[in-house]
């Protein structure tokens, strides 16, 4: 039984409208670069974007928790504070 082996760097065919291909076009050309390197670079900042968006979207999360539960403490404590400077 043989294994399946994967290439370290596979090609894969992706199809763009023609207005985004002259826009990488002239981009590649301005840049004096390949269009291999142009791709790889165009997905590690998107990827990189995604990733710092998802980041985001967990510490807008975790700041509502946290909102939440310093209310909840906030509102337990708001009595017996008022209380104790009656006193």
């Amino acid at each position: 039984m043989s294994k399946v082996q994967t290439k370290a760097n596979q090609r894969f065919v992706m199809y763009i409208p023609s207005a985004l291909r002259d826009e990488v076009e002239c981009w590649v050309d301005k840049m004096n670069m390949t269009y291999a390197e142009f791709g790889r670079e165009a997905f590690e900042h998107y990827i990189s974007n995604k990733k710092r968006e998802e980041r985001n979207r967990e510490l807008a999360e975790t700041c509502r928790i946290f909102e939440r539960q310093n209310n909840t403490v906030f509102a337990d404590w708001r009595q017996p504070d008022m209380e104790s400077w009656r006193t």
